[in-house]
């Protein structure tokens, strides 16, 4: 089974542009499990708490891990501290950011990075 760590930055993207993460992973890599950390979590509980389309953007994606199972790595560490501390360079290991710096870091070691387009098509880095 493939394993998908979805970073914040691709889930709030693609929120704020009408389109759905956990739907591009499940129509694109069929069979994959997309993971997101207690991490993540708290950082988008803490920008929902912001008024305007990112705020918005925050409830929705929580929502969504909610309703659609999405499951939760137990790590407390930022976004970014967790997919670093990861091994990643196993190919059945994907990445998805939107963060151009996290995704330079996490390629210099090895893993498969994705970004997310405007049109909900995951893209590799």
């Amino acid at each position: 089974m493939c394993n998908v760590f979805v970073d914040t930055s691709s889930i709030l993207y693609g929120f704020e542009n009408g389109k759905n993460v956990f739907r591009s992973i499940a129509e694109q890599f069929p069979g994959c499990k997309p993971y997101v950390s207690k991490g993540i979590i708290r950082e988008l509980t803490k920008i929902s708490n912001n008024k305007g389309k990112k705020g918005v953007s925050a409830k929705v994606s929580l929502a969504e891990i909610k309703a659609a199972r999405i499951g939760i790595y137990k790590s407390n560490a930022s976004g970014d501290a967790w997919l670093l501390s990861l091994r990643l360079s196993n190919e059945c290991c994907k990445v998805i950011t939107n963060d151009s710096v996290l995704a330079k870091k996490l390629k210099s070691l090895g893993a498969n990075v994705l970004k997310l387009n405007k049109n909900g098509i995951l893209r590799h880095i």
